[in-house]
């Protein structure tokens, strides 16, 4: 079974940082598809999801949205695969 998130990366000057999803975030220096990325990872497992960019939404940019993303994988990581992901 698939399982489909939404992310929104923020810029704030010094860097781009996921929102919170199930307890987890990320953050790059670099660019938002990086921090995506990591989220993705601490969700569902290194190389183990996809990440596909959304289109933007009214008011993202006034609100710092640098973009939005759907990260999908089979399953969410367990408490005991995070220690050792």
């Amino acid at each position: 079974m698939t399982l489909a998130v939404k992310c929104v990366v923020k810029f704030d000057g010094a860097g781009f940082w996921t929102n919170t999803v199930k307890g987890k975030r990320a953050s790059c220096t670099a660019n938002d598809r990086t921090a995506a990325e990591r989220l993705a990872s601490r969700l569902f497992g290194e190389g183990k999801a996809t990440v596909e960019q959304q289109q933007d939404e009214p008011g993202d940019r006034d609100n710092y949205i640098a973009s939005r993303w759907l990260l999908t994988g089979e399953a969410l990581l367990t408490d005991q695969e995070k220690g050792h992901a």
